[in-house]
């Protein structure tokens, strides 16, 4: 009965919780006929392989265009400023074979939209990926993340 027990809780120790939360400050209302021109930074001290910035920039870029959302170059646009102040990802193999117990995957950031005409913030809300489970792998936090921002700037 004991090693039941025990292997039950193993696995809820390897499957614990995972999921994107995303606090809105201030709504952003997008307005169809504007679309979004979007910057991508990570805060000073920030530890994130530049690879994976750029996947996550076009990540968002093409929810983005697939929203009629992201502006061409010939566009007025309101700014979308998505700032990554926290980084931490887990090998794969240390996710699988440790779950929560290597930690958690974390992707913490800021979203802010500004109108361009006067620089007065329209949208303001933090987006969190957080994964502390043993399924999946890195690209699948990534993605997750970049869902998160694109369905906040598309009112999602």
């Amino acid at each position: 009965m004991m090693k039941k027990w025990l292997a039950v809780i193993s696995v809820g120790v390897l499957l614990v919780g995972c999921g994107t939360k995303t606090h809105i400050v201030e709504p952003y209302v997008f307005d169809k006929n504007l679309k979004l021109d979007l910057e991508l930074k990570k805060e000073d001290g920030v530890n994130i392989p530049d690879e994976i910035l750029a996947t996550m920039k076009q990540q968002i870029r093409d929810g983005l265009a697939k929203n009629n959302l992201l502006a061409s170059s010939t566009t007025n646009a309101n700014h979308a400023e998505v700032t990554i102040f926290a980084y931490r990802m887990r090998p794969n193999a240390a996710r699988l074979l440790a779950g929560a117990m290597a930690g958690c995957d974390n992707i913490n950031s800021q979203v802010v939209v500004k109108d361009t005409s006067n620089q007065k913030i329209i949208g303001h809300s933090t987006v969190q990926m957080r994964v502390c489970n043993a399924w999946g792998v890195s690209s699948q936090v990534i993605s997750s993340f970049s869902e998160g921002v694109v369905n906040y700037l598309s009112g999602k």
